[in-house]
């Protein structure tokens, strides 16, 4: 049990790592066009694409609690 553990603060730490080089990453790409003001933010792409998976995430949890889930005595 203490392997498995391991292995997803392993994962848990190489997503984390793999966030910061892309946020790091976006800092030296050079923009020749920018049409929109948030594109010359250096890491707005990464920071909204993960709050964007994340409130899709809870608001698709929150749809299918209140709409999908029935109560467990639902056919009696």
């Amino acid at each position: 049990m203490d392997n498995i553990n391991i292995n997803i603060k392993t994962l848990r730490y190489l997503f984390y790592a793999s966030l910061v080089i892309v946020v790091l990453a976006d800092f030296f790409i050079h923009r020749e066009k920018i049409e929109f003001f948030w594109d010359a933010i250096p890491g707005f792409s990464a920071l909204y694409g993960l709050v964007s998976s994340i409130l899709l995430i809870i608001v698709s949890k929150a749809i299918g609690h209140k709409l999908l889930l029935r109560k467990e005595d639902y056919y009696d």
